[in-house]
Order: structure tokens, then C-alpha cells, then sequence
């Protein structure tokens, strides 16, 4: 649906060819319900819009287009695992209208820190089903494990030269209040 950036149509389609699946585009002669009626028969439909911010003068439109549709149509909200925890929470507030399913997690592998983009998932209440650590589609996509990112998370934190840190277990078996400070 995303008919606002250039060529963002042309860069799905070579997305499409390289996984072997058609790509259809929504404009003023397809609309989404059209191309989904016409796909009922698929077991799984991929809808990309244009990740267009709240103040954008296209995205209300964007948001009706989905909000309307007579399709049941589950909406998850991408959020960058490098972004900021009030950009995640403005973004989740201004898309919660078309009442999101769930998260999907982007550049796991650029994070130094996985804090706030927890934060955010603890405080929205938002299930993540999917991450993706890499360039690569479909390789670098992956169903999301709850343990895996706290893993994850313990891990980038325990490498940061800035904390001297102790593993969840150990804290888990440690008696009383467990601090970390900076070294």
C-alpha cells in the first residue's frame, strides 16, 4: 500500500522475485479489499505500508484504508531495536487505532542495548512474533523466543565495557538487593 515513497512498488517486486512470491500493488484502480478478495484463497497475505509518521498528511489515509477494509486483517507495528523507548511509544500510540496484533523487532544485530525497546514491550503490552537480525530476507527473520531475547539482552549488557554485570541466574541464587554500576 505503499504508493507515497518512490519506488518503494519497484523494490518489493525485486523483494518478491528473489522469494519467489507475487507482489500486487494498491493504488486508485486496486484497491486493498479488491487484491484481498482476489487472494482469499492464500493462506497468508503480507501487507507493507509506508511507515509514514503520524503528522504526514498521507497517513491518515493509510490508516483508514486498513481500518475500513471488510478483510480481517491483523496489523503489527515494526519497531527498530536501536530506536528510542518515546519514539517507540509515539508510534505505537498513533497506530494502535487499527488495533494492533502485535510487534515485529528489527535490527536486533545493530543494538548495543536491548533496555528500552523492553521497556516499550513490558509497558504496551504488545506479544513480538517476529525479529529480524540481518539484511538478509528471508534468512535474517525469525519467530521470536522470549527467553532468546532476554538472552540477548543479558548478553549485550554483560559485553558492555561500561557495566560490570552478573548473569540472571546468578542473580536469581544471590540473597538480597543485586546492583550493577559502572567499572
Amino acid at each position: 500500500t505503499d504508493r507515497y515513497r518512490i519506488a518503494a512498488h519497484e523494490q518489493l517486486k525485486v523483494f518478491g522475485r528473489i522469494l519467489n512470491v507475487p507482489v500486487y500493488s494498491v493504488d486508485e484502480s486496486n484497491s486493498l479489499d479488491s487484491i484481498l478478495d482476489a487472494l482469499a484463497h492464500k493462506k497468508l497475505v503480507l501487507v507493507d505500508t509506508a511507515g509514514l509518521m503520524h503528522s504526514d498528511s498521507c497517513w491518515p489515509e493509510q490508516l483508514q484504508e486498513i481500518k475500513m477494509s471488510v478483510h480481517d486483517i491483523q496489523p503489527y507495528l515494526v519497531i527498530s531495536a536501536v530506536g528510542q523507548y518515546q519514539v517507540m511509544c509515539a508510534n505505537f500510540h498513533h497506530y494502535k487505532v487499527v488495533g494492533l496484533a502485535g510487534a515485529i523487532l528489527t535490527k536486533l544485530d545493530e543494538a548495543v542495548s536491548l533496555g528500552e525497546v523492553i521497556s516499550f514491550l513490558i509497558d504496551s503490552c504488545l506479544p513480538v512474533a517476529y525479529f529480524t537480525d540481518g539484511q538478509r530476507v528471508p534468512e535474517d527473520i525469525h519467530l521470536l523466543d522470549k527467553r532468546d531475547l532476554v538472552d540477548k539482552a543479558e548478553g549485550l549488557l554483560n559485553s558492555s565495557e561500561r557495566w560490570v554485570t552478573i548473569s540472571s541466574r546468578e542473580a536469581e541464587s544471590a540473597k538480597g538487593p543485586v546492583y550493577f554500576h559502572s567499572a
